[in-house]
């Protein structure tokens, strides 16, 4: 399910991989089509004619070429297309080595599917403890009944824990915060979570994490935010580094760009909270005008 930890399990045994001659092809996917991905692994490896093929479904024998060229680790992380990907892998994969993140258990296709659990009690501590820079055992019953709140699910866990460290709170004070808003919450896990951080933050943190869940995918690079915005964007890069430190955000470079991605569920919680106020569709209409704009400065 989403927050048990999918992508971080991907990234430490992709980065096995990131030092042999074939490296990493990294793919986030949204229900990707077989032609988004023939496309994306042109682009990848600046194969023009795939790249501006009118036709990328006749560009298989030549995506299939060049992966088997290169023999990378290939990871397709998000939310897979069923059939595209069985495709992608039968007809441009054969042979080398993929793994697939995917919160739909059933999925299936060429591939074994392996389940991730909750942590178990002592891993799921372990883990707040070391997000929220908590060294000794005196706090242990605390931090034990706050990770048991959060389902024992890695990414909860997490959020609350930097969330913790950067309020500068004792574990048995931040257990109240979360047992009050679990209560509104419903119980869930990841929304208890994710609201208490959000709760933590200054109005221009919580703007801009808004403002990026009311992107289509939940991601885009700080020129875009800035021009969403009208904050300068080096502003925009210092507030989303802030974000990313609290875990709310990740960010990474696209195109040599900074760029920022919200998790699946962050971005849910977003669009909730923008719909709820009924400031949804206004932050909607000002993220498709940026779009025509930063189309018509820089297609």
């Amino acid at each position: 399910e989403p927050g048990s930890g999918k992508t971080a399990i991907a990234l430490a045994l992709a980065s096995a991989f990131a030092s042999q001659p074939g490296g990493v092809l990294w793919l986030t996917v949204d229900n990707s089509p077989l032609t988004e991905l023939l496309v994306r692994v042109g682009r990848a490896y600046n194969v023009e004619a795939v790249m501006n093929s009118d036709q990328p479904i006749a560009m298989i024998g030549a995506v299939a070429s060049t992966l088997t060229q290169h023999k990378p680790l290939i990871v397709l992380d998000g939310q897979p297309d069923e059939r595209g990907t069985a495709q992608f892998l039968s007809k441009c994969a054969s042979g080398l080595p993929v793994l697939i993140t995917s919160s739909r258990g059933d999925a299936d296709g060429p591939w074994v599917n392996y389940e991730l659990q909750a942590l178990d009690g002592d891993a799921a501590m372990m883990l707040f403890k070391q997000k929220s820079g908590i060294t000794g055992s005196d706090t242990d019953d605390a931090v034990a009944a706050i990770t048991e709140l959060l389902g024992n699910l890695p990414f909860p866990i997490v959020i609350a824990a930097r969330a913790m460290a950067a309020s500068k709170q004792q574990p048995e004070a931040y257990l109240v915060t979360l047992q009050q808003v679990a209560e509104a919450a419903g119980g869930d896990e990841m929304m208890t979570a994710l609201t208490a951080s959000y709760r933590a933050l200054n109005n221009a943190l919580q703007g801009l994490m808004l403002m990026l869940g009311a992107t289509y995918r939940g991601q885009a690079s700080g020129k875009m935010l800035s021009m969403i915005s009208g904050v300068p964007e080096d502003s925009i890069n210092q507030a989303m580094t802030v974000l990313s430190q609290l875990y709310l955000v990740e960010k990474f470079n696209q195109y040599e760009q900074p760029y920022y991605r919200l998790h699946h569920s962050a971005h849910l919680f977003a669009n909730t909270w923008l719909r709820g106020s009924n400031r949804l569709e206004t932050m909607q209409e000002r993220v498709r005008d940026a779009v025509l704009s930063y189309l018509n400065t820089y297609g």
